[in-house]
């Protein structure tokens, strides 16, 4: 699984795989509505990438520093209607893009791994 998240990186960010160290697996999350289960893995490099998006799978990439996702204020809380359903969603709050969904999932593990809440 670890070549495919690795494959996935290259892919839609053009870092090259062999340019990083995995450092570790977050637990699979299975995702609802696109029927898919997802194994994040958590990699690092001794310099920043030039990242290369691909613009038809990635919208926007957000570089947030480690000392902004463990600071709790930016996590937060919404009510939105899922399936019908009014239902209260967490989200961080990362200048101006609400990050929710699978993304805030993971990124909320990542922040209890690295010690925060």
């Amino acid at each position: 699984m670890e070549w495919t998240a690795l494959r996935e990186t290259h892919e839609e960010l053009g870092v090259d795989p062999q340019s990083v160290e995995v450092l570790g697996v977050l637990t699979p999350l299975y995702i609802f509505p696109s029927d898919y289960c997802i194994t994040p893995y958590i990699a690092a490099r001794p310099d920043r990438p030039t990242f290369v998006p691909d613009p038809v799978e990635v919208a926007e990439v957000l570089e947030v520093p480690l000392a902004t996702m463990l600071d709790p204020t930016i996590r937060r809380e919404e009510e939105r209607v899922l399936h019908g359903t009014i239902t209260c969603v967490p989200f961080y709050q990362i200048g101006e893009h609400k990050v929710w969904g699978a993304t805030a999932m993971v990124l909320s593990e990542f922040v209890v791994v690295l010690g925060g809440q």
